[in-house]
This record gives C-alpha cells, sequence and structure tokens, in this order.
C-alpha cells in the first residue's frame, strides 16, 4: 500500500487485529498501523484518533461492531 493509499483508522484496526489473532490495547494497534504504514498521521496524537474511531465504532454498533471495549 503506497502513501496515497493509506486506510482508515477503523480500516487499519480491523486489519492489524486479523493479522495479530489476539487482543490488542489501541496504543498497540496505532504503532503496527504506523510501522506498517497502514495509517498516514500529520496530527501529534495518532493514539487518540485510534481510541475515539474505535469507541465511536463500538457506540454506533454495539453488539455489531467488530470490536470489543474491554475495561
Amino acid at each position: 500500500m503506497t502513501a496515497d493509499q493509506s486506510m482508515t483508522y477503523r480500516q487499519a484496526a480491523q486489519a492489524v487485529l486479523t493479522a495479530a489473532d489476539e487482543p490488542l490495547d489501541y496504543r498497540e494497534i496505532t504503532q503496527w498501523s504506523l510501522d506498517r504504514k497502514l495509517i498516514q498521521s500529520t496530527g501529534r496524537t495518532p493514539e487518540a484518533t485510534m481510541n475515539a474511531q474505535m469507541s465511536m465504532e463500538v457506540e454506533r454498533r454495539s453488539e455489531t461492531s467488530i470490536f470489543i471495549e474491554q475495561c
């Protein structure tokens, strides 16, 4: 995937979790995504963006979300 073809944060999170085949924290997901150049971030807080995107997905879709919020 080239720089102009980066994924959305949600797509990247799904790809990372599928590849990892184990639960990961949003910080780990963000780091994997950046390391593999799945996402581009011009901001200073890509972890906050990833957390917000994943949380919104859980809130919006609740039981049908691909993400699970663990406390």
